[in-house]
């Protein structure tokens, strides 16, 4: 079990300055040793925040997940959507 944070800055016109943190919790499942090897041989842990990517072979080993999916993954789209319309920048 882990936490994943995400820290989003926004600056709009008129230098007016808006933050977020988002708060994400991810367990994962108990791997066999089997599972283990096979995911290890893939190189896709390599490069990647965690030695994993969610969107990726590990997100089968995801038991549970609290939070923001896409803030997990990199950007947290739920709170920067609603910041571009607002400020009609989309």
């Amino acid at each position: 079990r882990h936490t994943v944070y995400t820290g989003l800055t926004m600056i709009c016109p008129k230098d007016i300055i808006t933050y977020s943190l988002t708060k994400t919790k991810i367990k994962f499942r108990l791997l066999n040793k089997n599972e283990i090897i096979k995911y290890l041989k893939l190189d896709e842990w390599k490069e990647s925040t965690g030695s994993y990517r969610l969107q990726g072979y590990a997100g089968a080993f995801i038991s549970f997940i609290s939070g923001s999916y896409a803030s997990a993954v990199g950007l947290p789209l739920e709170k920067l959507y609603p910041y571009l319309n607002k400020n009609n920048l989309i």
